[in-house]
């Protein structure tokens, strides 16, 4: 929808073009939504905010106009774009920039049957480090009372959320789950995999998600799937994925054995949490900090996706024997723009 020749059009500053081999996108940060638009428009998107509607109509003299125009009128109605005569009272938001005081953001701890799990020394770590999100996975069938015991010194951390994806079983629920969601409003999910049906509800005071899944889960290899399930579209997951591994990045992990990893399902280990802290580790430990630098824009295939700021990654399961292969697990063909079956 062109207006007047003097008029800028100009993009909201939270809605960020993404260049991709075959397809583009343009993601708002502010609605958490994406519109996808071919690259070969890729270019014209670029200029939107630069050039006036009649320098446009100049700089593509010999181009479609009509195209271009029903373009803009699309963004426009999408509520992407807008016209100003003033451009430079619209700065563009600064995006290349990316900080987190706490050393860790977010943890894992996979429950095994071999080690005992000292939850309040692991949980003091957490909390010194500023860790502000904490999955706790078990594979086994284990008592809510476990977990409620696990959980008992979670109230004075500095965590935001609390997730557990546990077993189902009918029999070993000796305490509601409400009686957990009540008393831990941290909780923001419960996933019980291998129940007899899909489910879910909110529950307890903090609308804690209790989701039962008929998902057969064994192990921590079920791990890794690249999905759009799984895109974050908010400001801080578009501007980590700039100069940080979307999955890995001030993340620390226990796996079912104890060992102290980046993720369970990664094969190096950095000790076992019987012989040292997380502290220690986080803090310390020669090459922790490695897999954290490698960005969506490094890796094959995905730095040519259009997708590559708002998904999720996975250094465990590759394509090839290189750090910088496309996740094994993702089906998606950015050169196609065609999910492979």
């Amino acid at each position: 929808m062109f207006t007047n020749d003097d008029n800028y059009p100009m993009l909201y500053s939270c809605c960020l073009p993404v260049k991709g081999y075959k397809n583009s996108i343009i993601c708002d940060i502010q609605r958490q939504s994406y519109i996808s638009i071919p690259s070969t428009l890729y270019e014209i998107t670029m200029d939107i905010g630069k050039y006036s509607i009649g320098q446009l109509k100049m700089k593509y003299v010999d181009e479609d106009i009509e195209i271009i125009e029903l373009y803009f009128r699309y963004l426009w109605e999408q509520k992407y774009l807008f016209y100003t005569p003033f451009p430079s009272s619209f700065p563009k938001l600064d995006i290349g920039d990316w900080d987190e005081s706490s050393v860790i953001t977010n943890a894992i701890i996979d429950i095994g049957e071999d080690i005992a799990y000292n939850f309040k020394d692991i949980l003091h770590d957490l909390n010194v480090l500023g860790c502000r999100q904490l999955q706790i996975r078990c594979y086994s069938i284990k008592s809510l009372s476990f977990f409620d015991d696990a959980l008992e010194n979670t109230d004075s951390n500095n965590l935001d959320a609390i997730e557990l994806i546990i077993a189902y079983s009918a029999d070993i629920i000796d305490i509601p789950i409400e009686y957990l969601t009540n008393k831990y409003p941290l909780l923001s999910r419960i996933v019980l995999f291998n129940a007899p049906l899909n489910n879910q509800y909110l529950s307890g005071t903090g609308n804690c998600l209790i989701v039962y899944s008929t998902q057969q889960i064994d192990d921590e290899t079920h791990c890794g799937a690249i999905s759009k399930d799984f895109f974050s579209f908010n400001i801080k997951a578009f501007t980590e994925s700039q100069n940080w591994n979307s999955c890995l990045n001030r993340k620390i992990s226990i796996d079912k054995h104890g060992l102290i990893k980046n993720c369970p399902s990664m094969k190096r280990s950095y000790g076992s949490i019987v012989e040292k802290s997380l502290l220690e580790v986080a803090l310390s430990a020669n090459g922790f900090k490695d897999l954290w630098h490698i960005k969506k824009d490094d890796i094959s295939g995905c730095k040519d996706c259009e997708y590559r700021y708002v998904c999720s990654d996975c250094r465990a399961y590759l394509d090839e024997d290189s750090m910088y292969s496309k996740p094994v697990k993702c089906r998606y063909d950015p050169y196609e723009a065609i999910h492979l079956e």
